[in-house]
């Protein structure tokens, strides 16, 4: 079923054959028509005024007949056709000359009726086959009778009409459609051309531009999808200054601070016993840098679609409870309550040992980030045979229902009511790396508690794609 802008150039077309059809039928038949019902023949008319006078004098006088009948024989010869003198009242003519000879049953009715008024009259009888001309004979001070000439009618004539006729319905039909094409294809230019300046002003970094088209219903799906992707592109150009300057921000706290610690330590103004301590510092802040620059490469190998998996079998639960351990301490100096919830028998998954970790660790420095002090963070495992999940909750503040479906975007951060820390990338990686393993995510908030969870497939479908690509087994369990 054709719809839209194809419906429309099907409806467009049609109507130009429609008008051009109309226009040839109607041209063709005023061409013949014209033909048929032009004005007599002027030289069959000469020739019937030229019989009429001969005729009433063979009438009038009979000692001329014969040389009368002579002079009509010569001119029905010279000018064709055949002539005959109808009496007004019924029965066949008084004389009949030349071929076809016209009768009473040529002419139609009312005909001689006309006559005695006067009236001439001229048509096609015969099927079209005869051009015949009638005209009152009038003799003696009154009418007496019809003159009837006939002549077949001229083939050669008749083509050449249609022929004309029919070339002027054709340019016609042409100078209609081309005035009709011309209007549509302006018509179904002009939004065109909308939708190209708005990509040219998109293209030259206009983001704001915008256009509403409402027809054709491509061109208005078109220009919907322009306006979409300018939105979402302006939105992402926020994200990015937004992260620009957040990354700014990350990377010079901790430089400044090396800086301050570095100068202490090399100007000798740091008493000995407190020098381990800014060495420490110092460590911790490159640990921080580092920690970044993975974040950003690891983000931008995920974009690029070249994260490398190292496939092992693990126990979820062990690799888990090991980032659990890495937090303590910030849990501890945060004053906040852990709780694991572990399965009483192994969870098994075919999956990256360290990229397990990092799942962990990014969503635990989430909620280490959110929670306030005397909060609680609850992480649980569990496993259906088919899918395992990884759950960390925290009693934070919460996400807003129109917030909660951004959370996992790139460079997306939410903290109510105060600055935003961190790069925005901490849970963008975490989707990553679980899509990159076959499984996927979901955030939950309400009744006071916030619950991000990552599912992953026991059977990973990289070891079974593998398994199809050449021989071996599944992997066997890891040393965790």
């Amino acid at each position: 079923m054709v719809t839209g802008l194809r419906a429309r150039l099907f409806l467009d077309a049609a109507a130009v054959l429609l008008v051009a059809v109309a226009l040839e039928m109607f041209l063709v038949w005023r061409a013949v028509g014209g033909y048929f019902v032009r004005q007599p023949d002027r030289q069959v008319s000469a020739a019937l005024v030229r019989a009429d006078a001969l005729a009433g004098e063979a009438a009038l006088d009979p000692g001329a007949r014969g040389r009368a009948v002579r002079a009509l024989s010569a001119l029905v010869a010279r000018v064709g056709g055949g002539l005959a003198f109808l009496p007004l009242r019924g029965g066949e003519g008084a004389f009949s000359l030349g071929r076809p000879r016209p009768t009473a049953a040529l002419l139609p009715a009312g005909v001689r009726a006309q006559a005695a008024q006067g009236a001439t009259w001229s048509g096609v009888v015969g099927g079209g086959r005869l051009a015949v001309q009638a005209v009152p004979a009038v003799w003696g001070g009154r009418v007496q009778g019809v003159l009837v000439w006939a002549r077949p009618v001229a083939g050669r004539d008749l083509a050449r009409t249609l022929l004309l006729g029919v070339a002027a319905a054709g340019l016609a039909a042409l100078a209609v459609g081309s005035l009709l094409w011309a209007w549509e294809s302006q018509r179904l230019a002009r939004p065109l051309a909308r939708l190209a300046d708005m990509a040219r002003r998109i293209a030259q970094g206009d983001l704001a531009a915008r256009v509403t088209v409402r027809s054709p219903r491509e061109y208005a799906d078109l220009a919907q999808a322009l306006s979409s992707m300018a939105a979402g592109l302006e939105t992402a150009e926020v994200a990015r200054r937004e992260f620009l300057a957040s990354v700014a921000h990350e990377l010079r706290t901790p430089l400044t601070a090396l800086r301050g610690f570095l100068e202490a330590l090399g100007d000798g103004t740091v008493p000995p016993d407190r020098a381990e301590l800014y060495r420490t510092k110092c460590l911790d802040e490159v640990a921080r840098l580092n920690r970044l620059l993975e974040d950003l490469l690891d983000m931008a190998k995920s974009e690029a679609g070249r994260l490398d998996l190292a496939i092992r079998t693990i126990s979820l639960g062990e690799l888990t409870s090991r980032a659990i351990l890495l937090w303590e301490s910030a849990i501890r100096q945060r004053r906040l309550v852990m709780r694991a919830q572990m399965p009483p028998s192994p969870v098994y998954v075919e999956a990256d040992g360290d990229r397990v970790v990092q799942i962990v660790s990014n969503l635990l420095a989430n909620a280490v980030q959110h929670t306030p002090p005397g909060g609680t963070i609850t992480v649980a495992v569990t496993g259906d045979g088919r899918t395992a999940t990884l759950s960390v909750s925290d009693t934070g503040p919460g996400i807003p229902p129109e917030e909660l479906s951004r959370v996992w975007d790139r460079y997306y951060r939410f903290v109510p009511g105060a600055r935003s820390h961190g790069s925005g990338l901490g849970l963008a990686i975490v989707r990553a790396l679980a899509e990159a393993h076959g499984g996927g995510v979901a955030a939950y908030s309400g009744g006071g508690e916030t619950r991000f969870e990552v599912r992953l497939p026991v059977r990973s479908p990289l070891v079974a794609a593998a398994g199809h690509e050449g021989e071996g087994g599944r992997p066997q369990p890891a040393a965790t």
